[in-house]
């Protein structure tokens, strides 16, 4: 599999996409483990923004996209003042209110239900939204 699209140019420093599925999660999680590298960030950040990644677009492929493998996964990552900020934005089912409202009290004896609460755990701010031109996850990284 390769990615449908990868760009490098001023909007972020790492612009990539492929379809959504699970093989599709992982070559996003590699190009953004190797952008991190790259950059010098350290050895805990990386880990922290890849399992973020991993977990938040694995859940577009199971919920988003209900696993039917038919949707693209966009992945932007940038360097900002403070940290880093990575954007993953989907056309697939949006997140339901009530979910972002119980990030984080999800049920811990539950067998599923708490990706949201460790992408949050994984980073220092998450955004996200719902429009037209799809679903919009954005997560920040604080690195000094």
């Amino acid at each position: 599999m390769t990615f449908l699209r990868q760009e490098r140019w001023c909007v972020a420093d790492l612009s990539c996409s492929c379809e959504a599925t699970f093989e599709g999660v992982r070559l996003l999680a590699e190009q953004l483990r190797d952008w991190c590298e790259q950059e010098g960030m350290p050895q805990v950040a990386r880990m922290d923004l890849e399992l973020a990644l991993v977990e938040a677009a694995n859940n577009v492929v199971c919920h988003g996209y209900a696993g039917a493998g038919q949707g693209i996964l966009q992945l932007q990552a940038r360097k900002v003042p403070g940290g880093v900020e990575l954007a993953l934005t989907d056309q697939g089912t949006p997140i339901p209110a009530e979910r972002l409202h119980s990030i984080h009290n999800p049920a811990l004896d539950s067998e599923s239900g708490r990706g949201l609460a460790l992408i949050a755990a994984c980073t220092d701010r998450l955004d996200y939204t719902e429009g037209r031109e799809g679903n919009r996850l954005v997560l920040f990284k604080a690195i000094a």
